[in-house]
Formats: C-alpha cells, sequence, structure tokens
C-alpha cells in the first residue's frame, strides 16, 4: 500500500510543481507587460502635465514645458520640486512631446 501512494505522488507531484511554475512565470510575464506599458506611456502623460515651476524661490533657472492643449513648447522660470514637465531645451521637449517633423521646402 505504501509504494502505491508513493508512485501516485511521483506522478502527480512534478505535474503539479511544473504547472505552478508555470502559473508563476505567466505571473511574471504579466508584471513585466505592465510594468513595460506604464514606461512606454510615461513621457505622454509627461507632456500633459500642467506648468509646474516648484515652490521654493531662491534661484529660477530657464526651462521649457509642453502645453498640449496648444501643442507648443514654452519657456519659464523653473525652481525646484516641480513635476517632469520641464525640459532644458526647446528642441528636447518638443522631440519629447511634440513630435514636431520639419519640413523643407524648396
Amino acid at each position: 500500500m505504501e509504494r502505491h501512494i508513493l508512485n501516485y505522488f511521483e506522478i502527480i507531484l512534478p505535474y503539479s510543481v511544473e504547472k505552478k511554475m508555470r502559473f508563476e512565470l505567466l505571473l511574471v510575464l504579466i508584471a513585466g507587460l505592465v510594468v513595460c506599458r506604464a514606461f512606454i506611456s510615461k513621457p505622454k502623460d509627461i507632456c500633459r502635465l500642467p506648468k509646474e515651476p516648484g515652490f521654493c524661490r531662491l534661484t529660477a533657472i530657464k526651462r521649457y514645458y509642453s502645453d498640449a492643449r496648444r501643442k507648443r513648447c514654452f519657456a519659464f522660470s523653473y525652481y525646484c520640486n516641480g513635476n517632469q514637465n520641464n525640459f532644458e531645451t526647446k528642441e528636447a521637449c518638443e522631440k519629447a512631446c511634440l513630435h514636431v517633423v520639419q519640413v523643407t521646402t524648396y
């Protein structure tokens, strides 16, 4: 009788361990996709944030922010602790948020 039970566990246990591992792998893959999706959509979300110069008024730095409504980048005075919608150059702002295509005319 003991041998019969042992054979039963030898057959069932590897299958259940394999099934558990597949389930855990599936969870890891789904979590990875969610994280990747968050990083991919992050720049668009940053570009929709309002202009936020920050609250410490010691030294202002000239930065550029994306105005999603007007579809342009504008200069503003950035201090500290604002949001991520601030770029060092207008070109960096446009590249990240507006995807401006330069049209060459002849």
